[in-house]
């Protein structure tokens, strides 16, 4: 594809942050949360964002759809897909571990 230089009029109603846009979700009804995790691009995450990104995921409700972006889509967003995914993975495994326990007269890990 060819680079097509444009100029488009943009009013400053027309830009939103991602802040202001999920507000406007919430206000026509969605059931929506932001949150924010600031991580500066080509450096790795402190220990704290793994932990804030383990909160939100572990407590969003089942059926969520979880949302991941940063400015270049690259690093940042596919880090945190990846965490968020395999701590998915995790609760669903636990989830079928405790139901499998339960079904089975509750026998757990260890016993015998």
């Amino acid at each position: 594809g060819d680079l097509v230089n444009a100029w488009e009029a943009v009013a400053p109603g027309d830009v939103q942050t991602p802040r202001e846009v999920y507000d406007d979700f919430r206000k026509l009804g969605y059931d929506v949360t932001y949150f924010r995790i600031p991580v500066t691009d080509e450096r790795s995450p402190k220990e704290v964002d793994f932990d804030t990104l383990g909160h939100y995921v572990t407590h969003a409700p089942e059926n969520a759809a979880l949302v991941f972006n940063c400015q270049m889509g690259r690093g940042r967003t596919t880090t945190a897909m990846i965490v968020a995914s395999l701590l998915q993975v995790r609760k669903r495994a636990a989830a079928e571990l405790e139901a499998a326990g339960e079904a089975g007269g509750g026998m757990g890990a260890g016993a015998g």
